[in-house]
């Protein structure tokens, strides 16, 4: 399970930007977090140090100023009213 920090200044940023698509600038930043975390957990599968797996979990923040516009260029994510929540 991923705990996602909402309160990302670059996420609040691209939403003041943009107003008129809060709800889709949350899914699509949760669903690059998501994965960006899947991907290094991934590779420390094999790692039983603790620390450096916070650590690395930690560093998906640092990446906030990419996933964005990263994830609105390369994917075709559309707000439907039937989806409220996204389980990664």
């Amino acid at each position: 399970m991923f705990f996602i920090n909402l309160d990302n200044d670059y996420l609040l940023s691209s939403i003041k930007d943009s107003p008129n698509d809060i709800e889709l600038n949350n899914i699509i930043f949760k669903i690059g977090v998501a994965l960006m975390s899947w991907r290094n957990l991934e590779a420390l599968k094999n790692n039983d140090n603790y620390n450096q797996i916070e650590e690395t979990i930690n560093r998906v923040n640092d990446l906030g100023p990419i996933i964005i516009p990263l994830m609105r260029q390369h994917s075709r994510i559309k707000v439907s009213p039937e989806i409220t929540n996204i389980a990664a």
